[in-house]
């Protein structure tokens, strides 16, 4: 879960976006830890498709349920998502750069990190 920290940084691999890109095919699924940074001072907008042979097994339903969809549920919940409080801090490390080059100023509350974050804390609402 923390791939910098522990010296693997070399295997994680970064895919750029671009306006109105696509990118399509994840391999097994997408069945690894990723996430998704919008580094622009528009928004960015993601939109994911199961089809019926997906090795994940998501069903029709509301997203951010535990059936149909173990990306947004925390790990420790269960699901694949990894916490902001136990990210690799390279990650933070690194968006905070990306964000500053490009001059757009970070939403995240420092309560995301620590743990102690409610949803109303969170602007891109990870709840």
């Amino acid at each position: 879960m923390q791939p910098w920290s522990v010296g693997n940084g070399d295997k994680v691999r970064r895919q750029d976006y671009e306006f109105g890109g696509m990118v399509s095919a994840a391999p097994m699924a997408g069945d690894w830890f990723h996430q998704h940074f919008g580094s622009s001072k528009e928004a960015l907008r993601l939109t994911a498709w199961f089809g019926p042979n997906n090795s994940r097994a998501r069903k029709p339903g509301v997203p951010g349920e535990a059936l149909t969809d173990r990306g947004a549920i925390d790990i420790k919940k269960g699901g694949d998502a990894i916490p902001y409080s136990e990210e690799d801090p390279y990650l933070r490390k690194e968006f905070g750069e990306t964000l500053a080059a490009k001059g757009v100023q970070a939403r995240m509350s420092e309560k995301l990190y620590t743990g102690e974050a409610q949803p109303e804390d969170d602007p891109g609402n990870a709840f």
